[in-house]
């Protein structure tokens, strides 16, 4: 998105780039919520009853990226309503 006043913008125009800046705003959340998941994934600490199983890690990445833009779609944490209506301005 190009970095131009929201306010010059009219019409059906203004309408697309504030969908466009929305749909930014929701993604950022989701990769926020996703880098904070796998962060406090680490703090979990390893029982070893279960034995170590390949693919498990991709599986557990695709799903904490599943479950993160889940969370962000249905109106996250926030945090991608406050960057969208400062950026709005």
């Amino acid at each position: 998105m190009e970095l131009t006043s929201l306010n010059s913008v009219s019409g059906e125009g203004k309408e697309v780039k504030l969908a466009k800046l929305k749909r930014v705003c929701a993604e950022f959340e989701s990769l926020f919520l996703y880098e904070l998941m796998k962060k406090m994934e680490k703090t979990i600490p390893k029982s070893g009853i279960l034995a170590p199983m390949s693919g498990k890690d991709t599986y557990r990445m695709m799903m904490n990226q599943k479950v993160a833009e889940e969370i962000a779609r249905r109106g996250g944490i926030g945090l991608g309503y406050l960057l969208f209506t400062q950026l709005k301005k």
